[in-house]
């Protein structure tokens, strides 16, 4: 995108970062609303946001998922297939040949990342800027569906 000129503002996976980037955002102190820039290479930025709503959230589905979790090994329905990275079995470890146990060092591990959202962009723009438009955005979507809620559907019938 860059070569061809293109500005972009993409949604960044910022657990994927490098090490240093990864240490230099879990040190920084986050208040409510606080919206911070890390340069990396060229001239792309990370734009990280942390919201207190946001990490309320995540904390609450976290904790949903860690409770579905204690709840199908109690069952005895987890087998060695699912541990993986995806959704909250990476929370998952296998201990002796069939033992399967919960990592909970993880799961607190993860609990620093509540609340924290970031932007990959190569934009000039400010980063309160790109933080209104990902709102205008979402409100436009939010608008457009409840706009076709009401809308009925017709049934269409072969006329015989």
């Amino acid at each position: 995108m860059e070569t061809n000129g293109y500005e972009y503002i993409l949604g960044a996976r910022i657990k994927n970062e490098r090490e240093e980037i990864k240490e230099k955002i879990l040190a920084m102190e986050f208040s409510d609303g606080m919206t911070v820039s890390i340069e990396k290479s060229g001239n792309t930025r990370l734009i990280v946001n942390y919201s207190a709503s946001r990490a309320k959230k995540d904390a609450y589905n976290r904790k949903r998922g860690l409770a579905r979790l204690e709840k199908q090994i109690k069952s005895g329905k987890l087998t060695k297939s699912h541990i993986n990275n995806r959704g909250y079995n990476k929370y998952l470890t296998l201990s002796g040949d069939v033992v399967i146990e919960i990592d909970y060092e993880k799961y607190n591990n993860d609990g620093r990342w509540d609340g924290i959202k970031g932007y990959l962009t190569n934009t000039k723009q400010t980063k309160s800027i790109l933080l209104n438009m990902d709102e205008e955005q979402a409100e436009l979507y939010r608008m457009v569906c409840k706009n076709f809620q009401g809308v009925p559907l017709r049934e269409i019938r072969k006329e015989s």
